[in-house]
């Protein structure tokens, strides 16, 4: 099978999955794919993967984060020791819906996944996940904040930072407490 065969096959049947990209860190990817789940009305559930692949450990976070479908599923994946062995996991996880290792298994019960690819210098980490970047793809570009969506809930990174920096101008930082929940919430 060729590459572009592969890719338009990946892209085709499996149109509910999404890789996210970047060149620059901090450009928003977190951000978007929970932007996207708010949009399709899903929640999302993290896992994180990185280090040494181990499939028996990805198996118990993926039973921990009980999955249903109208849960996103956002894998974020960091750097690894073994990419190759992340990447025919992913293969197996979401094309055949289905991983297993020894006596465990996981059957996938959601059709939406957003993986989230670190960044790295070269793009080595995505440039060794050759089938996983074949799925739908959408790399974040630097655009000198003119794409820049900030979110009014009060605990999104953005807004928290934004109440630190308003305590600092107004010289109450560090006599007043900022609140992020309850009756004492602060507003966006």
């Amino acid at each position: 099978m060729t590459e572009t065969f592969l890719k338009e096959c990946l892209r085709n049947h499996w149109s509910n999955v999404l890789v996210i990209t970047s060149d620059v860190p901090g450009l928003g990817k977190t951000e978007l794919i929970h932007r996207q789940a708010r949009d399709d009305g899903m929640s999302v559930a993290t896992m994180h993967v990185s280090g040494k692949i181990n499939i028996g450990s990805i198996i118990q976070n993926l039973h921990d984060l009980n999955l249903k479908e109208y849960n996103m599923l956002h894998i974020d994946v960091g750097i690894t020791s073994t990419p190759s062995e992340l990447d025919a996991a992913l293969f197996q996880l979401i094309v055949l819906g289905h991983l297993s290792t020894g006596s465990m298994a996981y059957t996938l019960e959601t059709k939406h996944v957003c993986i989230e690819i670190s960044n790295t210098v070269g793009q080595t980490l995505c440039n060794s996940l050759p089938t996983t970047t074949c799925f739908r793809r959408k790399n974040l570009d630097w655009n000198n904040y003119y794409d820049m969506k900030v979110s009014t809930e009060v605990n999104s990174p953005v807004q928290v930072v934004c109440q630190y920096l308003k305590a600092l101008e107004n010289g109450t930082l560090d006599r007043n407490d900022i609140y992020f929940t309850g009756s004492s919430a602060a507003k966006p």
